[in-house]
Order: C-alpha cells, then sequence, then structure tokens
C-alpha cells in the first residue's frame, strides 16, 4: 500500500515489499511516481472549488473559467440534475501564480436552462495508473474512486432574445463562410423570419429583410408579357426572392430584423453561396451567302391568292431551299452543376414603313421604339422556337445546339415600296429544375438587318440601302454576359399598322 505525506516536495512511496520515491506535485495534492517499470499518479483529496467565473450566465452556450484545488488532470465537470457532463482532455488543467489550478469548461445551455440555479461540480481523475511489477504480472491498485468536489453554485438567467432565418423548417441563420446556403440563380429562395426567448410584454412591432446581390420578387413570362419586380423589402417574416446573378465565388448575405417594443432590435444573417452556369460559348454568325439582304421566292410567307410563293425582302436565306444559309446562326454550348433547362427568348425592335400601291399613302409597322416579343403564328410559348427551343440538360452536361433565324417581310401586291428596318436582342437563358424556379438570363446577343426594295416593271427589285449586324457576310459576334431580364408587353404578331 501507498503512503506518502506532504511536508515538502517530495515523499516516500512505500509498496511492500519495495520502497520508492514519488514527487509531490506543485498543488501539493497529488503524487506521480515514475521508474522504468511504471508510471502513476495519486490524488489525495477531493477537488476544491474556490470560485467560478461568471458565476450568473445566460441561457446559451457559454464558458466559465474555474479556480481551485485537486482537479487532477482531466477532470469531468456536471451539473446536478442534468445531463450536462463536459470531460475535459488532459492539459486543459492550468496553475496560476498563487499555485491555484483552473481550467476553462464549455457549457452547452439553452433556454431550458433558464432563470435557475444549478449546482457544479468538479470530479477528478482520480487515479492515472499502469505499470507492471517484476516479472510482468499486472499490479492494480485499490484506487477505484473517483472524488468530487462540493457543488459550486452556477445561475443561469434568461435565454437572449434570438432571431433566425428558416429554410424548409431548417434553420440556415449563424453559417459561416465554410458552410454556405448553396442555390442557383433562378430558384425561389423562400425564407422565414422568427424571433424566439422575447420578455413577457415585449413583441415584435416590425420587420424587414435585406438581401444581397441582384434579386427579384417575381418574373412572368406569356406571349404578351414578361414583366418583374426587382427585390424590395417585404415588411413581413415570410420573404421570398430569387436571385439572378453570380459570379459563383461571392457569398450573399440574406438578413432578417425585428424592431421590438422594448426599442431593441434582434437580427439573424444567412450566407448564401448562389450556383450560376457560364455559357461555354454564345455566338451568331451572319449568312455566308450573297447578298445577305435579298428579295426573292424563298417560300416564307406563303402563297397569294393565285398560289403563287409572295416574294419577300429577306435577311438571309431559307435554309430548307438549296441549302441556303440563314440571317443568323445562333450557336450555344452550356453547362450546369444543378441540370435544369436552357432556350431563347427573342426580341425585336420594329420600324418598316411602306408606300401602298393604290394610293400612294405611306403607312408603318412600327414598334413605339420598344422592344417586343418576337414570336410565330401557332407558338404557345415565348421561347423562340416554341417548344422545340428549350433544350433540357443534366446536370454537368455540355451541350452544343444552335438555332436560325431568317427575318422577312412579306411583299404583296398592295405595296410599291417596303423597308425593313428590324433590330434584335436574344437572351441566352436558364432555368433551374427546382419548383417554382424562373428562368434568368446568361448572356445577350444584339443583331439588326435593314433594306428597301420598291416595284417596278411589276416586280420588286433587289434590296437597296442594306444594312446588317454582324457585318461582313459569314462574320460572328460574340454574345455579352448578362443578368438583364428580357421585358415586353406585346408580341410582333399583334402590332398596329400606323
Amino acid at each position: 500500500m501507498a503512503t506518502y505525506t506532504y511536508s515538502n516536495y517530495s515523499c516516500l512511496i512505500y509498496l511492500y515489499p519495495w520502497d520508492y520515491i514519488g514527487q509531490v506535485s506543485s498543488d501539493m495534492h497529488s503524487v506521480t511516481y515514475a521508474n522504468l517499470e511504471s508510471n502513476w499518479i495519486l490524488y489525495d483529496i477531493t477537488p476544491i472549488i474556490t470560485s467560478i467565473s461568471p458565476s450568473k450566465v445566460p441561457a446559451q452556450p457559454v464558458s466559465i473559467t474555474i479556480t481551485g484545488h485537486g482537479f487532477g488532470d482531466n477532470p469531468t465537470v456536471s451539473l446536478q440534475c442534468t445531463a450536462v457532463s463536459v470531460h475535459l482532455p488532459v492539459g486543459s488543467v492550468q496553475f496560476d501564480g498563487s499555485g491555484n489550478q483552473y481550467f476553462t469548461v464549455d457549457l452547452p445551455l439553452d433556454a431550458t436552462f433558464a432563470n435557475q440555479t444549478f449546482g457544479l461540480v468538479v470530479t477528478s481523475n482520480g487515479e492515472n495508473m499502469h505499470f507492471f511489477l517484476p516479472g510482468g504480472d499486472p499490479f492494480v491498485p485499490g484506487l477505484t474512486s473517483k472524488p468530487q468536489s462540493a457543488p459550486a453554485q452556477l445561475g443561469v438567467g434568461a435565454a437572449p432574445v434570438t432571431a433566425s432565418i428558416s429554410r424548409n423548417s431548417s434553420t440556415v441563420s449563424g453559417n459561416d463562410d465554410l458552410h454556405p446556403v448553396p442555390v442557383s440563380v433562378g430558384d425561389a429562395v423562400t425564407l422565414t423570419g422568427a424571433v424566439t426567448n422575447l420578455p413577457s410584454g415585449v413583441s415584435v412591432v416590425s420587420q424587414s429583410w435585406s438581401v444581397g446581390g441582384t434579386s427579384v420578387s417575381s418574373y412572368t413570362q406569356s406571349l404578351t408579357n414578361g414583366s418583374f419586380t426587382l427585390f424590395t423589402n417585404p415588411g413581413t417574416s415570410g420573404v421570398t426572392f430569387y436571385r439572378i446573378d453570380s459570379d459563383n465565388v461571392t457569398l450573399y448575405p440574406v438578413t432578417y430584423a425585428a424592431n421590438l417594443s422594448n426599442q431593441t432590435m434582434a437580427t439573424a444573417t444567412a450566407l448564401f453561396k448562389v450556383a450560376r452556369p457560364t455559357p461555354y460559348s454564345f455566338s451568331g454568325a451572319t449568312s455566308t451567302m450573297t447578298p445577305v439582304v435579298n428579295v426573292g421566292n424563298l417560300g416564307l410567307a406563303g402563297n397569294d391568292q393565285s398560289g403563287n410563293p409572295i416574294p419577300t425582302l429577306n435577311f438571309g436565306y431559307n435554309p430548307q431551299l438549296n441549302n441556303g444559309a440563314p440571317g443568323i446562326t445562333v450557336n450555344m454550348q452550356e453547362s450546369s452543376g444543378y441540370g435544369g433547362q436552357f432556350a431563347l427568348i427573342q426580341l425585336v425592335r420594329v420600324a418598316n414603313p411602306f408606300t401602298l400601291a393604290s394610293s400612294g399613302h405611306t403607312g408603318n409597322e412600327n414598334s413605339g421604339g420598344v422592344y417586343v416579343l418576337d414570336t410565330n403564328p401557332g407558338n404557345t410559348f415565348p421561347q423562340y422556337d416554341d417548344s422545340a427551343g428549350i433544350v433540357p440538360t443534366q446536370a454537368g452536361n455540355s451541350t452544343p445546339w444552335s438555332l436560325v433565324d431568317v427575318p422577312f417581310v412579306g411583299l404583296t401586291s398592295n405595296y410599291s415600296s417596303v423597308t425593313a428596318n428590324e433590330s434584335f436582342q436574344t437572351y441566352f437563358m436558364y432555368q433551374p429544375p427546382t419548383p417554382g424556379a424562373i428562368w434568368v438570363t446568361l448572356a445577350v446577343l444584339n443583331w439588326s438587318w435593314g433594306g428597301t426594295t420598291t416595284v417596278g416593271g411589276g416586280s420588286w427589285a433587289q434590296a437597296s440601302a442594306t444594312s446588317f449586324s454582324p457585318n461582313p457576310a459569314g462574320a460572328t459576334t460574340t454574345g455579352t454576359n448578362s443578368n438583364i431580364l428580357p421585358k415586353w408587353s406585346t408580341n410582333v404578331l399583334m402590332l398596329a399598322i400606323h
């Protein structure tokens, strides 16, 4: 049996039939014994807590410092009558200049601990021993007791007033830049703000949201209307918005703030990382056949009452006839980590004056200086080429595809002269596969064409005063990265003749 005293910094440890010398620790409450055969520590007394700081804490996760004696080298801290028990690793206990031991411990408190006082106790690890007597026979001494301190009083106050942001019933606020909330451009991001632990008599009097980056509250598309509303604070506990831009690097904060009736404010912030497909390519190439702006019977405007093809003033040629080159070929290749679908939306600004053959009066098919939706008879979708122009993609896939356009103006016998002057905006758009997602713009391509023709000798002359872009024939222009959503209030089929 081991015996020792604390009259100085060394003591005699007697294990029959051998005698060994152990070293008393600087806190005078343990002895370390070591030789070639053993290494063990004995703790002699019950731990004593002399102070805890702070002794009054809020009902939330906190750190406190405990000072005293006899803690050992890796004690356990617990709160009486609760499930809280924190075992500290070796090395957590330090010594101050007065020979006291101290350590810091994190307590996982929450609102269930509010407005109560708990007994905090420290349990020493008791002994830390392993050795073998000569001959290899193990010796395990009867030091199984792990002494526990008398409880020190820890007061837990009210839980702090806390704001939070949740999405799909899961809290997303309080995250850091290593754990942002992943979303895609176009996703419907629906969030709910809440305030908990309000004191009696205190209420929320107003609420607000701020959303980093560029977002809209809504975006709708139809054959007759395309419109959006930029995001503004709704002043409610819930919010829905759609991100329309991202650089795939920046983290965008969303903050919910609640003004309380006691003149204080509770806020919560969540960080979002927004994925946005980046087109590998988006370009437009004009016809390689000349003249690019031409007059001909290309079968684009149907037949007259006699069954003859109506001649047209054209930008390019009908690709279904003699392998003709269209006015413009738009080439695209894209990839999305989320999947979804891609499409084109095309707007046109029209100013096409004409002269009537019968009276010589002039008129104008005109969009009033604004862009309208470019569509064809029978279309049911605003996307260019109707539903056939919507191209689905799987996550990570890269699919090249192209669409063509041959703009034209019909040359009927009603006219003696016709001029075309049309400018186009072709939007490369993406819609993620999530419910309620909107279409968002990735890039936009600008191009145009124009020309004039007149009747002479019973037939239409070749086009004059022609212009087109990109220029010259066969030239290519590259689309510009953009987050601007296309908008329109009518379509080209509904334009009035003035």
